[in-house]
């Protein structure tokens, strides 16, 4: 097998190839097109599973606590094979921080990875701020000029709502001040582009329109409001529905005008769920994570689960895990749960397979190309919003 020579293209040519993933699937793709294994277009590298904080809405506690973080000559030789197999995009997250990946420099990867890819960061930013300068710290500045989208966790726009959901955390003074700088950074060098991300918990449920109205003076256009999600054998506690957030904001809204990604998640609690559908995000091969001890996974929800795993890089390399057996057995096996209505819920690759499986049936005709590349293909691969 080969890989498809198209998706080593870049530039204006990368949405249309985009879009040929799945104009050109048929109910019998998985992973292949014209003989050649579609390469992985969107690769999560998580560093480290060390944080130095502990947050209330945090998804994979548990997970972070059998510790973990990947070696910097690995990580060099991943984003070597990745721009060899035609990885698009690059995603450094979490697991831990990011910014606090001990044994490596965050700043010298994202550097390597800007060279071939659409790179983006996902943080609580922490790190990004200098308290004695009182500006944007040195390790900021080197890491941001090779980010393209800049995703920051911030739950709250005040100090008690902020104190109760993230122990270790800074205030909303200093949070705000931290955005207004990076705004002004970003508006003079074209770049990051600044996305903060809500997860939606009984802690901030009932603040939702003040948040939005605080991010939305601050000039913020990109807010990612999701629920808390819980992929881990652990109790919900704080976890809210999608009802009662709606009940929450339908007492909220009345007052202000809600910032897009506001309108978008009311948009999307009130349309019907998606039926059960197989997992064509899988099955055209958008999606490769890697976690803090080298496991290879091809979905969020699997992550640290081991019988999802598809390899590890340090025994065969980025390369021997996107090709080998394992990760095919893996795309089956997570079609069929997905078509059994197995995954969870709040899955965001739910609408997506959705769209896709209504192209790959026979209504391409019927899908813009607009929808592929902006709401169903692109930016939701990469964590920005709207991220379902």
């Amino acid at each position: 097998m080969q890989l498809e020579p198209e998706a080593k293209k870049s530039g204006p040519l990368a949405s249309v190839i985009r879009l040929e993933r799945v104009t050109r699937a048929n109910c019998e793709t998985w992973g292949i097109l014209d003989g050649s294994v579609l390469p992985p277009r969107q690769l999560e590298i998580q560093p480290t599973s060390q944080c130095h904080r502990v947050c209330s809405f945090c998804s994979h506690i548990r997970r972070n606590q059998r510790g973990g973080e990947l070696q910097p000559s690995i990580v060099a030789s991943i984003l070597r094979e990745a721009q060899q197999l035609g990885t698009e995009v690059v995603n450094f997250s979490g697991g831990g921080e990011p910014l606090i990946w001990d044994s490596g420099d965050l700043a010298e990867a994202m550097a390597q990875a800007h060279g071939f890819a659409q790179v983006s960061l996902t943080t609580s930013g922490d790190q990004l701020w200098d308290d004695q300068r009182g500006s944007l710290s040195d390790l900021c500045l080197r890491v941001i000029r090779n980010c393209h989208d800049l995703l920051l966790n911030i739950p709250g726009t005040d100090d008690e709502s902020l104190k109760r959901q993230v122990s270790g955390g800074p205030s909303w003074t200093r949070t705000r001040r931290l955005l207004e700088s990076l705004r002004t950074f970003a508006a003079n060098t074209s770049k990051p582009r600044i996305h903060c991300v809500v997860v939606i918990t009984q802690d901030n449920v009932r603040k939702l329109a003040e948040i939005d109205q605080r991010f939305t003076d601050l000039g913020i256009e990109s807010i990612y409001y999701k629920p808390f999600k819980v992929y881990e054998d652990r109790t919900p506690s704080r976890r809210v529905e999608r009802d009662a957030i709606l009940r929450a904001l339908a007492k909220q809204l009345p007052s202000f005008g809600p910032s897009a990604g506001l309108s978008r998640l009311v948009a999307n609690f009130t349309q019907d769920a998606p039926s059960p559908s197989p997992c064509w995000v899988n099955r055209l091969g958008f999606s490769l994570i890697i976690d803090p001890l080298g496991n290879g996974y091809l979905c969020t929800p699997t992550v640290g689960d081991k019988r999802y795993a598809i390899g590890n890089v340090y025994e065969g390399g980025l390369t021997g895990l996107w090709l080998g057996a394992v990760r095919f057995n893996a795309m089956h096996e997570l079609s069929e749960r997905s078509l059994r209505g197995g995954c969870p819920s709040d899955c965001r690759y739910h609408s997506h397979n959705s769209l896709i499986g209504s192209a790959v049936s026979g209504n391409a005709a019927c899908l813009p190309a607009h929808t592929c590349s902006n709401a169903g293909l692109d930016d939701n691969l990469i964590g920005v919003e709207p991220r379902l």
